[in-house]
């Protein structure tokens, strides 16, 4: 079972280092403490970024959104994705790119309806939860934080759970990351436990099976926060509940036989099994 969840795994990996996907991407990036999973920071996929940034203002250009208003969204959003994606990588000019697609995402609220499209509103929202995530962690800005958190919970209004299980729990992972960067922030042990809760929620509803991918995201993060929080705190049940996590892990890459992933989940182990070292002294 743990080889056909690798494949599948795989699979979603390639893909979305393919495609221009930065809510996943950026999410697959921080698997196992920001180490799992690489997904190649080199010039040239800068440069495939601008071209593509290039080319979709060019069609922007001849796209009259009176006219072809659905067009228009498609490729304002996808304008949007890729300056997401480029912030990621040219650290250089990070936070005026982040700030460039915060403006593409948000010139599309007017015509978006909540009513009329639900789902896609909901999408668009979760994307500018995304940017303000990015844009607070590069800044160490709580309020950017805070708008990140507002933006991803009115997602939640439209993103079930009952309806888009999944969409809905990466949505729930998403607020736990911002949680959890606003909580080592301002070092509040209250703001990284609503994190960890939130991690939980979404660690509920992804199936290993079905989604590897979102499941090793969530179990990592999870895993992630609790060996803060317990270190923050000096709980060593959160830092055993830490260790549980990241072993699921373990025991996935290495009945999977892939030992490139499966040293990186050691090694996030090894810093959860450490924390309860040093509380129990």
């Amino acid at each position: 079972m743990a080889n056909r969840s690798l494949t599948i795994f795989e699979k979603e990996l390639s893909e979305l280092s393919q495609k221009i996907a930065p809510l996943e991407w950026a999410s697959a990036r921080k698997n196992l403490g920001y180490a799992l999973v690489t997904l190649g920071q080199e010039k040239s996929d800068i440069d495939i970024l601008k071209r593509s940034i290039e080319d979709i203002e060019d069609e922007l250009q001849g796209c009259n959104p009176e006219e072809t208003l659905e067009e228009w969204v498609a490729l304002q959003a996808d304008y949007a994705a890729a300056l997401n994606a480029l912030g990621q990588l040219d650290t250089g000019a990070t936070i005026s790119i982040l700030n460039e697609a915060m403006e593409a995402y948000k010139s599309i609220l007017p015509v978006l309806k909540r009513q009329e499209a639900p789902l896609e509103w909901a999408l668009l929202l979760h994307n500018i939860g995304r940017v303000s995530q990015d844009l607070g962690e590069y800044s160490k800005g709580s309020r950017t934080l805070e708008r990140s958190i507002s933006a991803y919970n009115n997602a939640l209004t439209q993103r079930t759970s009952n309806v888009v299980p999944l969409e809905w729990a990466i949505t729930q992972n998403n607020i736990a990351v911002s949680l959890q960067i606003l909580g080592e922030i301002q070092q509040d042990a209250d703001i990284l436990k609503e994190s960890v809760a939130s991690y939980s929620n979404a660690y509920k509803k992804v199936v290993q099976e079905k989604h590897p991918m979102a499941w090793v995201i969530t179990t990592s993060n999870l895993g992630r926060a609790r060996t803060i929080l317990a270190e923050q705190i000096n709980d060593i049940e959160i830092a055993r509940q830490a260790v549980n996590n990241f072993t699921e892990i373990v025991e996935f890459f290495r009945e999977a036989e892939n030992s490139r992933y499966l040293e990186l989940a050691e090694q996030s182990l090894e810093k959860a099994q450490a924390v309860i070292k040093k509380i129990a002294g």
